[in-house]
Protein backbone atom coordinates (compact mmCIF):
# COMPACT_ATOMS: atom_id res chain seq x y z
CA UNK A 1 0.00 0.00 0.00
CA UNK A 2 1.49 3.43 -1.23
CA UNK A 3 1.33 6.20 1.96
CA UNK A 4 -0.89 8.39 0.01
CA UNK A 5 -3.58 5.18 -0.22
CA UNK A 6 -3.20 4.69 3.61
CA UNK A 7 -6.01 5.79 5.79
CA UNK A 8 -6.39 5.83 9.66
CA UNK A 9 -8.90 5.52 11.96
CA UNK A 10 -8.85 7.74 14.92
CA UNK A 11 -11.47 5.24 16.96
CA UNK A 12 -9.89 2.27 16.29
CA UNK A 13 -6.74 3.09 15.40
CA UNK A 14 -6.39 0.53 12.74
CA UNK A 15 -5.21 1.42 8.96
CA UNK A 16 -6.98 1.11 5.87
CA UNK A 17 -10.60 3.16 6.95
CA UNK A 18 -11.79 6.41 8.14
CA UNK A 19 -13.87 6.70 11.36
CA UNK A 20 -16.77 7.03 9.52
CA UNK A 21 -16.40 3.61 7.98
CA UNK A 22 -15.19 2.12 11.27
CA UNK A 23 -17.29 -1.12 12.75
CA UNK A 24 -15.49 -1.05 15.60
CA UNK A 25 -17.74 -0.92 19.04
CA UNK A 26 -14.67 0.53 21.27
CA UNK A 27 -13.25 4.36 20.92
CA UNK A 28 -9.41 4.61 21.91
CA UNK A 29 -8.44 7.36 23.24
CA UNK A 30 -5.59 9.70 21.41
CA UNK A 31 -3.57 9.84 24.55
CA UNK A 32 -2.82 6.36 25.78
CA UNK A 33 -4.40 4.53 23.18
CA UNK A 34 -6.79 2.66 25.32
CA UNK A 35 -10.47 1.88 25.22
CA UNK A 36 -13.17 3.48 27.74
CA UNK A 37 -12.45 7.24 27.60
CA UNK A 38 -11.46 10.04 25.06
CA UNK A 39 -8.19 12.41 25.12
CA UNK A 40 -10.00 15.16 27.10
CA UNK A 41 -10.80 12.56 29.72
CA UNK A 42 -7.52 10.79 29.89
CA UNK A 43 -5.01 10.83 33.11
CA UNK A 44 -2.23 9.76 31.80
CA UNK A 45 0.23 12.23 31.04
CA UNK A 46 0.34 14.18 27.41
CA UNK A 47 3.20 12.06 25.33
CA UNK A 48 3.56 11.70 21.66
CA UNK A 49 4.91 7.94 23.18
CA UNK A 50 2.29 6.62 22.21
CA UNK A 51 0.35 8.29 19.37
CA UNK A 52 -0.10 6.50 16.14
CA UNK A 53 0.60 8.07 12.54
CA UNK A 54 -2.20 7.77 10.42
CA UNK A 55 0.17 7.71 7.56
CA UNK A 56 2.59 5.05 8.14
CA UNK A 57 1.36 3.16 11.33
CA UNK A 58 3.83 4.04 13.37
CA UNK A 59 3.68 4.66 17.08
CA UNK A 60 5.47 8.01 18.67
CA UNK A 61 4.65 10.39 16.06
CA UNK A 62 1.52 11.83 14.48
CA UNK A 63 1.60 12.49 10.47
CA UNK A 64 2.70 15.92 10.43
CA UNK A 65 5.81 14.63 11.69
CA UNK A 66 6.00 11.46 9.59
CA UNK A 67 9.42 10.91 8.65
CA UNK A 68 8.28 8.88 6.26
CA UNK A 69 6.50 10.86 4.95
CA UNK A 70 8.99 14.07 4.69
CA UNK A 71 11.52 11.12 3.19
CA UNK A 72 8.59 10.76 0.53
CA UNK A 73 8.45 14.41 -0.42
CA UNK A 74 12.39 14.55 -0.38
CA UNK A 75 12.76 11.95 -2.96
CA UNK A 76 10.21 13.52 -5.15
CA UNK A 77 11.87 16.90 -5.15
CA UNK A 78 9.26 18.13 -3.03
CA UNK A 79 10.51 19.51 0.14
CA UNK A 80 7.89 22.00 0.50
CA UNK A 81 4.35 20.56 1.88
CA UNK A 82 2.63 23.08 -0.55
CA UNK A 83 2.55 22.83 -4.04
CA UNK A 84 2.29 25.32 -6.58
CA UNK A 85 0.87 24.98 -10.24
CA UNK A 86 1.50 27.71 -12.92
CA UNK A 87 -1.36 27.97 -15.61
CA UNK A 88 -0.27 29.62 -19.13
CA UNK A 89 -3.03 30.40 -21.19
Amino acid sequence: MSLGLRKGCFKCGQLGHLAGNCESNDRLCYNCRQPGHESAECSAPRSTNSKQCYSCGGIGHVQSDCPSLKNARIRSGHTSQKCHASLIF
